[in-house]
C-alpha cells in the first residue's frame, strides 16, 4: 500500500487490520492480510492476534483455528494473548492452562 509516497510497513498493516476487525469488516481485514504478504511483509504475532480477535468476536471459530495452525506452521510463538483468545474460544480448558 502506497499513500503519498509512503510505503506501509507491518505496523501500519496491523493497525489497518485491527481497525477493520473492530468495525466488523473481516473481508477487508483479510484483504489487507493477503496484501501485506504479497508485498513481502511477514505477519507477526500481533498481526495474527488482532485478526484472531476479530474472527473470534464474529463467531468464526473455524477460521480462528486455521489462523492458529498457520501461526504454528510458521514457527510463531503462541503467546499469552493468543492463549487468552483460545481460552475465550473454548478450545483450551482451564486445567490445561494451569498445567502450563
Amino acid at each position: 500500500m502506497l499513500v503519498k509516497g509512503i510505503v506501509a510497513d507491518i505496523y501500519v498493516y496491523t493497525s489497518m487490520i485491527s481497525c477493520n476487525c473492530k468495525v466488523g469488516n473481516l473481508k477487508r481485514a483479510f484483504e489487507l492480510f493477503d496484501e501485506l504478504s504479497e508485498r513481502g511483509l511477514v505477519p507477526n504475532v500481533h498481526t495474527y492476534g488482532v485478526l484472531l480477535n476479530g474472527v473470534c468476536k464474529a463467531g468464526e471459530m473455524k477460521v480462528a483455528e486455521v489462523l492458529l495452525s498457520e501461526m504454528k506452521s510458521k514457527g510463531l510463538d503462541v503467546n499469552d494473548v493468543i492463549i487468552k483468545i483460545r481460552k475465550w474460544m473454548g478450545i483450551i480448558r482451564k486445567e490445561t492452562l494451569m498445567m502450563r
